[in-house]
């Protein structure tokens, strides 16, 4: 087994990097980073915070995380990393809610015909066209629907690469993708990742290869219809 903290100390080292310098490119506060250098394990939050702070801190300094995770002592079971479910998910009251809503509509439409009179109280109106769209309104139309269609894909092609994907402050996916495994993600609003492996992916927007090249480093960028964008 892999001594987990002296192959952090000695990779972080033989870069020229601080704590400090970690701690900005992986969040993860310096004095976490000391106590995993020092496998001090006690002093990390509980839960799965010693899983997540080591497998960021390995992916930023390109060590392979998950043969230093076998490495840490009583290890808990992972969750499977997936995307989180779209909040657009349909309420499972809302179909019979409106079934019963014309049903009680056609039972009132009923009872008023069948009153004395009800039928004369009935004038009819002739449906008036719908109004033409302008074409600035038409255009601004078919922007939203081109943007809301941008999807970026991100395969794996020459290998592993673990990921991170924030819409602001929300996660959005976290895990490790798979050699061969594609990632796709809906560009509308522009997303910040964190890539562990940039040198094993292939990366398009909308069949669009996206521009730079990733680097053969961990690195953040933004992702956007755009394409990446260092961050």
């Amino acid at each position: 087994m892999l001594e987990v903290g002296s192959s952090l100390r000695r990779s972080r080292e033989a870069q020229g990097l601080s704590l400090a310098d970690a701690e900005k490119a992986t969040r993860v506060r310096s004095r976490y980073l000391r106590a995993l250098e020092e496998e001090r394990f006690e002093e990390l939050p509980g839960g799965s915070y010693p899983r997540v702070f080591l497998r960021e801190y390995a992916s930023f300094l390109g060590l392979e995380p998950d043969l230093l995770l076998e490495s840490l002592p009583t290890p808990e079971p992972e969750i499977a990393p997936r995307p989180e479910p779209s909040p657009l998910q349909p309420l499972p009251w809302r179909r019979p809610a409106l079934v019963g809503l014309a049903i009680a509509a056609a039972a009132a439409l009923a009872f008023w015909l069948a009153a004395p009179g009800g039928h004369r109280r009935a004038t009819p109106v002739s449906a008036a066209p719908a109004p033409a769209q302008p074409a600035a309104v038409r255009h601004v139309v078919q922007r939203r629907a081109t943007a809301h269609a941008a999807v970026a894909v991100l395969l794996a092609a020459r290998g592993d690469c673990w990921i991170l994907v924030k819409r602001g402050d929300t996660v959005v996916w976290r895990g490790l993708l798979r050699s061969g495994r594609t990632l796709r993600l809906p560009v509308s609003h522009r997303l910040w990742l964190r890539l562990g492996a940039p040198w094993n992916l292939d990366v398009t927007v909308s069949g669009k290869a996206a521009a730079p090249a990733l680097p053969h480093a961990p690195v953040n960028v933004w992702l956007s219809r755009a394409g990446l964008a260092a961050a």
